[in-house]
């Protein structure tokens, strides 16, 4: 199955002949299945002595595996029981030899684990063989020295099986070759080697291998794979570099992951007082953030930000006392104050002003941080405009092309943008025929409910029903005790007993509205017939239906509150 997978062949496609003769031989192999016979019991039901259990491992190209036997005493007699097998195929991933058999000693460790957890009373003395000298340097050695796909499996391996348990047996005596080399049915049921083990194992301990192996394996190969498999050790040349806190803090703390200035302070805090807990000394800090640790932030910020765009005229001040004149804050005349900071003289010294509005701190212009202090001030002046979140920084910074810059940042306010931005308008559409063709006065009209009205001689109320010509605005008034279907329709009749059969009647979709519709197609059913119209002959189509929710209705609204103001 794994050869036909590396090919790529599909379900449908007819085999290699190479390939379809090695089916059809495997086929033919299960038919002596049948003559396999196994014993149900493992041990015989004479007293047994000196239980020990033996695992064997080996690989190959195509496969690995391994087995496991019980070797008891019984009656004088060393017995040997098949307990259980197991093997996989080889990865499609070529790997060497000495990794294969590495899986092999795996899958013995699991083996053994799961029969010791299986058979606990039984015993507890075990033995794992493998005929490969390199897994076993592997094994008995210490797991970190080689690369990680050894590490991992010999650390498994240890875990689950003393080191000390594992011992070298010859490849000609070694029971698992049979799991990896792919032998035939009659060779498994007729070999003595798989089903009791190899000659030795029922012989006394003194005639088992001699376990004496170099270490490391002796030979050119095995010197190699294990070099191979070696971890790889670096020599570090490592320079430690003492800088004063303020001026790695924008390299411990990404700013272009913060949006606010109160958290990118509040994370700075905490970054120092961490800091200077780790540092030897009696006073350690404890509790809620306190107000300078907070400025300390704040200067640690600004200075941060003078170092990154200010840095040569920062060291021509501490060294110099004055900056170079190709430098362009010259004009500024910037200085430094207690803190190290650059700020400006200004001609406010003698003024009664705070000392950072006689002598703000200079910051650059197009930096994040810069960004955010604008964005604070910008908030904290409820999102006035230029000139007010620009006063609000003065008193304290002072920004290279600040107006500019502020400018700039409040334009992506998006608050701001939310209540600047103009609002969209409807695009106007043509008004319906009915409005603007010629009619005759309430042919064409609009209804609606009015009201309540309270009656000044009692606590009852009362209604409007108001009649409105769609083309030249006429007005008519019906009054009704309730909203009730019946009352309109009493209305009704007498709105057209006074002004004529309309066309058209628009209303809302209101329900006393809906069941007179019903009700007015009802009459139109017994009206619309030929007898009726003999008798009442007229060039206008007599009324039939009333058009519900027919358009906004806002000309049958506005007189609403037309009449309303009239009547207060």
């Amino acid at each position: 199955m794994q050869e036909l997978w590396e090919k790529g062949l599909k379900w449908d496609e007819q085999l290699p002949s190479g390939l379809e003769e090695k089916w059809r031989t495997w086929c033919s192999e299960l038919a002596h299945i049948d003559n396999l016979q196994i014993e149900r019991k493992l041990f015989s039901n004479a007293g047994m002595s000196e239980i020990s259990l033996h695992v064997f491992c080996d690989a190959s190209p195509k496969a690995y595996g391994a087995v496991a036997y019980f070797r008891y005493i019984t009656e004088g007699r060393v017995k040997v029981s098949f307990i259980i097998s197991k093997s996989k195929v080889a990865p499609l991933k070529t790997l060497t030899l000495a990794r294969l058999e590495l899986m092999a000693a795996l899958i013995a460790a699991r083996l053994a684990k799961y029969l010791l957890n299986t058979f606990p009373s039984l015993t507890k003395e075990i033995f794992l063989w493998s005929d490969s000298k390199i897994v076993l340097h592997w094994l008995k050695g210490s797991s970190k020295i080689w690369k990680p796909f050894v590490s991992n499996r010999v650390a498994q391996v240890q875990l689950l099986t003393p080191p000390n348990c594992w011992n070298h047996c010859s490849g000609s005596e070694n029971p698992a070759d049979f799991t990896t080399r792919g032998e035939s049915t009659r060779k498994f049921l007729t070999s003595s080697l798989w089903w009791m083990g190899p000659a030795w194992l029922s012989q006394p301990v003194q005639s088992w291998p001699v376990q004496c192996l170099p270490n490391p394996p002796d030979g050119m190969c095995g010197e190699e794979v294990i070099a191979s498999e070696r971890r790889r050790t670096a020599i570090v040349n490592t320079m430690v570099t003492t800088t004063n806190d303020d001026n790695c803090i924008s390299g411990c703390i990404d700013i272009d992951k913060y949006s606010n200035l109160g958290k990118l302070l509040r994370v700075t805090a905490w970054v120092r007082r961490f800091i200077h807990n780790g540092k030897p000394g009696p006073l350690k800090l404890s509790g809620p953030l306190c107000a300078s640790e907070l400025q300390e932030a704040l200067y640690s910020w600004i200075k941060a930000t003078q170092l990154k765009h200010f840095g040569r005229e920062l060291k021509q001040l501490l060294s110099k006392g004055i900056i170079s004149k190709d430098s362009s804050i010259y004009n500024l005349n910037p200085e430094l104050d207690d803190n190290q900071l650059l700020q400006l003289k200004g001609r406010l010294e003698f003024s009664n002003e705070e000392v950072r509005a006689k002598h703000p701190w200079l910051l650059p212009t197009k930096d994040k941080f810069v960004k955010l202090l604008i964005l604070d001030a910008h908030v904290k002046m409820c999102h006035l405009g230029v000139d007010s979140t620009l006063t609000q920084l003065r008193e304290q910074f002072w920004i290279i092309k600040g107006r500019q810059f502020v400018k700039n940042v409040l334009n992506d306010c998006i608050i701001c943008r939310r209540y600047k931005v103009k609002t969209g308008t409807q695009v106007v559409a043509p008004l319906p025929p009915d409005r603007i063709q010629e009619h005759s006065p309430f042919d064409v009209s609009g209804v609606d409910f009015a009201g309540p009205f309270y009656v000044n001689d009692s606590n009852t109320k009362c209604y409007l029903i108001i009649f409105t010509c769609a083309v030249i605005r006429a007005v008519h008034l019906e009054l009704v005790p309730n909203m009730s279907t019946d009352s309109f329709l009493l209305a009704f009749r007498r709105f057209i007993s006074r002004r004529g059969l309309c066309s058209v009647l628009y209303s809302d979709n209101a329900k006393t509205f809906k069941k007179a519709n019903s009700e007015l197609r009802k009459w139109w059913k017994y009206i619309n017939n030929p007898e009726v119209k003999k008798v009442f002959a007229s060039p206008k189509e007599l009324f039939g239906n009333l058009l519900l929710n027919g358009v906004h209705g806002g000309e049958v609204s506005g007189k609403d509150r037309y009449v309303r103001l009239k009547l207060a």
